[in-house]
């Protein structure tokens, strides 16, 4: 289970500067979040819920840039065959690179992942583990450009140098690595590939498909079905139940089914219940929420990390609060799921400790050096 400590990046996309942002929990905040504490250190604790507030492009700025290196340490390569790179400097930076680092914790140890690059290549990536007191490197390479090569080294990644050479640099060492077999290195492609899937950037943007795969979601899992209406209920205390019904798909013959949402209202003209025949005819916002809340849910069983943008728009002032609490409380997070969440809504604030809010703008500040990583 993954658990996020901080990111830090610098000339990184839109950001010329230094950004951070934190899940640790300072020391005045430790007792509101005991619940939550470090797996992997003592007398640490970890924010369930960090708020990045600001402008609205700059903040959904910032997340993609974690988006983007998460996709990169799982699987993405940083440049394609028509020249297109995914991690990019600031195009009016001085630096010609540009670093992220991360502090996280899988399976109860605590690791150092940091990375420099340019539009072109990897200039140096390393992994350091915490065995006691002392971080060691799992593997740390570096591009050295005299000799127009990339050096390694490996310490308990379960393959070996050469392999890790034939693989090139275009991929991360730990995509590389999971390739290549390391079971360290599967476990941690697959935790970064959840924060890459787990995002929500234009949450009232729903598409059909979103909604037909939330139903999907709910027909499996009916303790989330019931979940997902409790939730929307406290938000909408008009609504009574939405109900999942299958239907025939394709020719008449065929089995295929499909699982559609309906919404059950109580009847302006009588106490009876009245059945709305689809979701479609319900408010957009409603089908958003539905679709949401799939992600949510299962990321709060499964103890993962989400990524919401795009939800300040919503007229229920309800629903971003609401989502809020939901990873604050023990009960309902009791895996420790983390929820990063671009809003300005002081109802979503007040749930986050101060050291945990982070205003999205580009500044300039010194960037932190590779060398204490590498």
């Amino acid at each position: 289970m993954l658990k996020i400590h901080r990111i830090q990046f610098f000339n990184f996309h839109s950001f010329i500067g230094c950004a951070e942002i934190s899940f640790a929990v300072d020391k005045k905040n430790e007792e509101a979040f005991k619940d939550f504490p470090s797996n992997a250190q003592d007398n640490v604790f970890i924010s369930p819920i960090a708020v990045i507030g600001g402008e609205p492009q700059s903040r959904t700025n910032a997340i993609k840039c974690i988006i983007k290196l998460s996709e990169f340490i799982s699987n993405a390569k940083h440049s394609t065959t028509d020249g297109e790179a995914l991690l990019k400097t600031h195009p009016m930076s001085n630096s010609k690179t540009g670093t992220a680092s991360i502090e996280f914790e899988l399976n109860k140890k605590l690791y150092r992942y940091a990375l420099e690059f340019d539009n072109t290549k990897i200039c140096i990536e390393s992994l350091h583990a915490k065995n006691n007191k002392f971080f060691s490197h799992v593997f740390a390479r570096k591009y050295e450009h005299s000799k127009s090569a990339t050096k390694i080294k490996i310490n308990k990644f379960n393959v070996t140098e050469k392999q890790m050479l034939s693989m090139g640099s275009n991929l991360s060492a730990i995509a590389a690595a999971a390739q290549l077999g390391s079971k360290l290195a599967k476990e941690l492609a697959s935790a970064f590939s959840c924060i890459a899937k787990n995002q929500s950037l234009n949450t009232l943007y729903t598409l059909p498909t979103d909604v037909l795969a939330a139903a999907d979601l709910y027909n499996r899992e009916e303790p989330l079905r019931k979940q997902m209406v409790c939730f929307m209920r406290m938000t909408d205390p008009e609504l009574l139940d939405i109900r999942i019904d299958k239907y025939p798909h394709g020719k008449p013959n065929d089995s295929k089914t499909t699982h559609m949402p309906h919404c059950v209202r109580k009847s302006p003209e009588s106490s009876i219940a009245q059945k709305i025949d689809f979701m479609w005819q319900e408010d957009r916002e409603i089908m958003a929420v539905f679709a949401l809340m799939s992600k949510v849910l299962l990321a709060l069983q499964n103890g993962e990390f989400i990524i919401i943008d795009g939800i300040d728009f919503a007229s229920n002032k309800k629903i971003i609060p609401s989502i809020a609490k939901l990873f604050i409380d023990k009960e309902t997070n009791p895996s420790g799921a983390q929820l990063l969440l671009a809003t300005n809504s002081l109802d979503a604030i007040k749930y986050t400790p101060i050291g945990n809010m982070h205003i999205s703008e580009r500044v300039t500040a010194q960037p932190f050096h590779q060398s204490n990583f590498v």
